[in-house]
């Protein structure tokens, strides 16, 4: 504040006196100062006769109420707070910038509350500085709080910046934002794998018919998209599923599964974990069909011209034929016993070359149509590992570079056969009687 002892009233006064007050007042009250020191200046213009002593009075008495007038504080409007909001923080929600694959959904959770005084109007959602939609209109229920879950899908664009913005109904504003950018990698697939332990099967095995294998499945999802279902395959059809995985097992799973084998040869199980977003991974085992040997059995093949044992052999009747018989069943003959000085005692296919055999073969095999093509091949097996065979898989392991015929042929020895007819068998020669009059006494396991 300023105080004179004199007072002058002039331009000069006039302009010090307003720039001296600048300071203390507003725009209004400059205005007011300036008519009163013009209203000042006209008064004493017209009062210059009156005494200076009443003159000086009045003027004084008005500058000092213009100073009061001039120190006088502006009142400051206060500023109307604005309504909150904030991201929600939860496990399943984003609440900052990501890094997300291309056509990925996150979930953003808002809490939105009012100022304690304006109620909440609008909630609009930008990204990239445009309006996505239209803006959410907030019901009067909840005009004071609210929570609000926002689904976004991430385009192929490689960066996007997503403000949500809260409105209340005088206007004021407040936002959050946060920015998605594009993974460029390759997005990862979901995992599984076969469970292991003692009670489980974790790898291709052999079992026999009606066989119950257990198998243990445990799928992982990739850290970003939950695993859905998983589909079970036999020898690439579907067997089973797709079965549903829990939501609350969405990133890890486990089960069990039991298959019970059936009597094709080999079953390619394959187990196919699938995500949310189409993303498979598999793993397949194979179940080999053990076949048992159900066929065991002795019999004795005459040589050419023996003349107390058929020389003609029939695995599937387990049967001998002499020549007429054996010519009117030309399909059932799988052995042809014989004895020549190259190949001494042996066994040939009706499929060997045999016009050089002596009488009756040439003859007899004349008008053959239907020749069964037989194949032997000679084993290191010793009598007592031929007795412990019991499946068809151990008789195939030691099929191993088949002939025509099985030459010279030693008691016990053992020989391997594929038939015509695909199955694999195996016999040990128990005796033999030489020359073509002779014989041989074979075991049989199939």
């Amino acid at each position: 504040m300023y105080v004179f002892t004199y007072i002058f009233i002039s331009t000069e006064l006039q302009i010090l006196t307003i720039r001296k007050l600048n300071i203390y007042t507003n725009y209004k009250n400059r205005i007011a100062i300036f008519i009163i020191i013009n209203s000042m200046k006209i008064l004493s213009l017209k009062m210059r006769k009156m005494k200076k002593t009443f003159v000086k009075s009045i003027l004084v008495s008005l500058f000092i109420s213009l100073i009061i007038m001039g120190c006088k504080k502006d009142e400051v409007t206060p500023l109307r707070p604005a309504p909150t909001i904030s991201f929600i923080t939860d496990a399943s929600y984003i609440t900052g910038d990501a890094t997300v694959f291309s056509g990925d959904t996150v979930l953003v959770g808002l809490q939105c509350d009012w100022n304690g005084t304006d109620a909440m109007k609008t909630l609009t959602i930008y990204v990239n500085d445009v309006v996505s939609g239209s803006p959410e209109i907030i019901p009067e229920n909840y005009a004071q709080t609210f929570k609000y879950l926002v689904k976004l899908t991430k385009s192929d664009l490689i960066s996007e910046k997503w403000v949500f913005e809260i409105a209340d109904a005088q206007g004021e504003k407040s936002s959050v934002s946060l920015t998605l950018t594009t993974d460029a990698g390759v997005r990862p697939k979901p995992t599984i794998e076969f469970i292991t332990g003692v009670d489980y099967t974790s790898a291709d095995k052999s079992v026999l018919e009606s066989t119950d294998v257990l198998v243990g499945i445990h799928s992982l999802w990739n850290d970003i998209d939950a695993i859905k279902n998983i589909t079970v395959y036999k020898n690439d059809i579907v067997a089973d599923g797709p079965i549903d995985i829990p939501q609350n097992s969405y990133n890890d799973y486990s089960m069990d599964y039991h298959i019970i084998k059936g009597t094709h040869p080999t079953e390619v199980w394959k187990f196919e974990v699938t995500d949310a977003k189409g993303q498979k991974s598999s793993v397949s085992i194979n179940l080999a069909l053990i076949v048992p040997v159900t066929f065991n059995q002795t019999v004795t093949i005459g040589a050419q011209e023996c003349t107390t044992d058929n020389s003609y052999y029939s695995l599937s009747t387990n049967l001998t034929y002499n020549a007429a018989d054996a010519s009117n069943n030309q399909g059932l003959i799988d052995f042809i016993g014989a004895y020549d000085a190259t190949n001494f005692t042996h066994i040939t296919s009706p499929g060997a070359t045999i016009a050089t055999l002596p009488i009756p073969y040439p003859t007899d095999m004349a008008n053959w149509t239907i020749f069964n093509n037989t194949m032997f091949s000679t084993t290191l097996l010793s009598a007592s590992q031929f007795e412990a065979i019991t499946t068809v898989d151990q008789i195939k392991s030691q099929y191993l570079d088949p002939k025509k015929k099985a030459k010279d042929i030693t008691v016990d020895y053992s020989y391997t056969f594929l038939t015509n007819g695909g199955k694999y068998g195996i016999f040990k020669v128990i005796s033999i009687t030489p020359g073509v009059t002779g014989k041989m006494t074979i075991k049989i396991k199939m």
